[in-house]
């Protein structure tokens, strides 16, 4: 099957469809590179960021209580 192909296209548009797939390899592996570097360094802030019970605290619960006293 791959001589009939082969007998069909000539060669040169044959070794540019390879030169275009290597050229797409290598976009693609760039790519993948700065979106594993990007993953890395994101997981590194978490890891090193100083975690802060202040942000927990909820303040909401204090508010309910006086309205529902109000009510009374």
């Amino acid at each position: 099957m791959m001589k009939v192909v082969e007998k069909m296209i000539p060669a040169e548009y044959i070794e540019k469809a390879k030169e275009n797939k290597k050229t797409i390899v290598m976009v693609l592996a760039v790519i993948g590179g700065l979106v594993v570097a990007a993953g890395i360094a994101y997981l590194v802030y978490r890891l090193l960021k100083p975690f802060d019970a202040d942000d927990l605290e909820d303040d909401d619960f204090e508010d309910e209580e006086d309205f529902f006293a109000a009510e009374e």
